[in-house]
């Protein structure tokens, strides 16, 4: 006897696309340079050896694994990103290295669309926007203007 159809086993669910980390990165660094960020992609992969015409590992003990995707420099801030898809989560190398990041006081996101970006980029702004009426206020204080 055959087991009656439901509705629910009849209508499928919408598969949800995944855009590659690649795409996520080149969108990404279009935004940032295009708002005046000066922002690069660390290549960490390897590199082709002509001679041998093979790809190789860097072997130095000085290259960071689990290094942020990019870095993001605009006059004093610096931003550390960690590019992911929607289903991407961080090793542990990379969780390191955030850490490390944080520790020294710099800032590391894991970020999954150029969205993200611009809202840690205002988030930012804002910040300082406020820093700056704070010590504005202070000096006024001091100085009874």
């Amino acid at each position: 006897m055959k087991k009656a159809k439901t509705l629910k086993s009849i209508i499928k669910k919408p598969k949800l696309i995944t855009i590659p980390e690649s795409q996520i990165e080149n969108a990404i660094l279009e935004f940032l340079n295009y708002s005046g960020w000066y922002a690069r992609k660390i290549p960490l992969a390897g590199y082709f050896d002509p001679k041998t015409r093979r790809y190789r590992k860097h072997n130095s003990p000085w290259i960071a694994t689990g290094f942020s995707d990019i870095i993001a420099i605009k006059k004093t801030r610096i931003l550390f990103l960690e590019v992911k898809s929607r289903i991407g989560k961080q090793s542990d190398d990379q969780k390191e290295f955030e850490r490390n990041i944080n520790f020294h006081g710099f800032n590391y996101h894991v970020v999954r669309s150029v969205e993200e970006v611009r809202a840690i980029i205002n988030c930012a702004k804002q910040e300082r926007l406020d820093a700056m009426k704070i010590n504005m206020e202070s000096y006024q204080d001091c100085h009874g203007n």
